[in-house]
């Protein structure tokens, strides 16, 4: 009954229609050729309000899991950047610390190299993972919510 507010009565069609919010509408892809927003009719108006609650169910457990994703990714980008910055820290002062631990140069030279193009590489593959285009609308439930609402609820 929370989806109600999305249902009306079309009387030329004597028909209930549900209008979903524009935002759900654009980021789900629930449009038609001309771009313009499906008109999803049906007889029953418990049916399109089961069809509401479902399609804003999904809508709020991908958006929620987009925002979780794109978080855990901040917070491995600055991890890798700190790391980043320690092995920086770590070749410039190489021989200050190979003088107090008694060790060779060269492992530490290979030490930060190693570890500075690894982190270096993570970095590039967290800020291209944060700069993907998140398309909720070709995740395999949205899609599967498209062909049945393109079967049973179209004019």
């Amino acid at each position: 009954m929370q989806f109600a507010e999305y249902i009306s009565f079309v009387p030329e069609l004597s028909r209930f229609q549900l209008v979903l919010p524009g935002i759900v509408t654009d980021q789900l892809g629930f449009r038609d050729e001309n771009k313009t927003q499906l008109s999803i009719v049906h007889e029953n108006k418990m049916q399109l309000e089961w069809l509401a609650q479902k399609i804003m169910e999904q809508y709020f457990s991908l958006k929620t899991g987009n925002e979780k994703f794109k978080a855990r990714l901040r917070i491995k980008k600055a991890i890798a950047f700190f790391i980043l910055l320690a092995t920086v820290i770590g070749f410039l002062l190489r021989n200050q610390i190979a003088l107090n631990f008694h060790f060779s140069v060269i492992y530490l030279n290979a030490g930060t190299f190693a570890a500075g193009i690894i982190c270096l590489l993570q970095l590039l593959k967290y800020f291209a993972l944060g700069f993907a285009k998140s398309d909720l609308s070709e995740e395999p439930e949205i899609i599967e919510l498209r062909q049945l609402i393109r079967e049973q609820y179209l004019i």
